[in-house]
């Protein structure tokens, strides 16, 4: 997706709303219920080339660091 695809998706939303990340791997919550997906909040924009502007965030999920979610 590219920048302006984002925008043009996000426009369509409330300004107010918050913009999160998503990722839709089902998994059990600590009340033993399946729950459809992670979500995590920006904490960060940067532009690393012409072509290449990165979503900072991060992922607090035990293990994440180890491939062990």
């Amino acid at each position: 997706m590219t920048v302006k695809e984002l925008i043009e998706r996000l426009l369509d939303e409330p300004m107010n709303s918050e913009v999160m990340i998503h990722t839709p791997i089902k998994h059990i919550d600590r009340f033993g219920q399946e729950v459809n997906g992670y979500a995590f909040h920006i904490d960060d924009v940067e532009h690393w080339s012409k072509y290449t502007t990165f979503l900072n965030f991060i992922d607090y999920r035990k293990g994440a660091d180890d491939d062990e979610v």
